[in-house]
């Protein structure tokens, strides 16, 4: 045991000399950062750009702030629908549906499909598909229970939920999202 935490601290200590040497700086990446994360946005200027996944990450950004990261208190509508959708794509390239699925409540997903079915037809259909696969179609409000039936789930002998989540990972909902945004343009401008 101390043998490994040894050459772990040899192996940390190697890679800060060579980023050091390379010119990495934690104080610049830091002020970078910084500067990024209290940079202007402009939902104007966002939603009058061409499409690109910028316009996106920026338009999600621009919502969370004005929602103080908490979209889930958000009156039902257009950002809402948007926040919440871009919430479960975050999730499914992260890890998939399945995980997802662990670390949201069933109200939450439940509302999530139904604003993904105003967004994108294929993640609702995944989504849904996946929660029919819990028994009677209802996810467990116990989160050891829901993972070990994730776990089931994605086991050899039963493949569905890997099946699911494969496809949901390679499905591309970007040019959905940007649509949505131009189609709710007003309702992005006047929050």
């Amino acid at each position: 045991m101390i043998k490994k935490v040894i050459t772990a601290i040899i192996i940390k200590r190697k890679i800060h000399k060579n980023l050091k040497k390379n010119g990495f700086s934690r104080k610049k990446l830091k002020k970078d950062f910084e500067k990024h994360m209290n940079r202007k946005l402009d939902i104007r200027e966002i939603l009058s750009r061409d499409y690109s996944v910028f316009v996106i990450v920026d338009a999600y950004e621009y919502c969370m702030r004005k929602c103080n990261w908490e979209p889930s208190a958000l009156k039902p509508g257009a950002m809402k629908d948007f926040l919440l959708c871009m919430d479960f794509s975050g999730w499914v390239g992260n890890g998939g549906i399945s995980q997802f699925i662990e670390n949201t409540s069933d109200d939450m997903i439940m509302e999530t499909i139904e604003a993904l079915k105003t967004i994108d037809d294929v993640f609702a259909d995944l989504l849904t598909s996946a929660v029919q696969l819990f028994p009677n179609g209802v996810i467990p409000e116990n989160q050891d229970f829901k993972i070990q039936i994730l776990n089931d789930l994605r086991e050899d002998t039963d493949k569905r939920m890997l099946d699911i989540d494969t496809a949901a990972y390679m499905h591309d909902d970007t040019r959905n999202f940007y649509h949505y945004l131009q189609l709710h343009k007003s309702d992005f401008l006047d929050f």
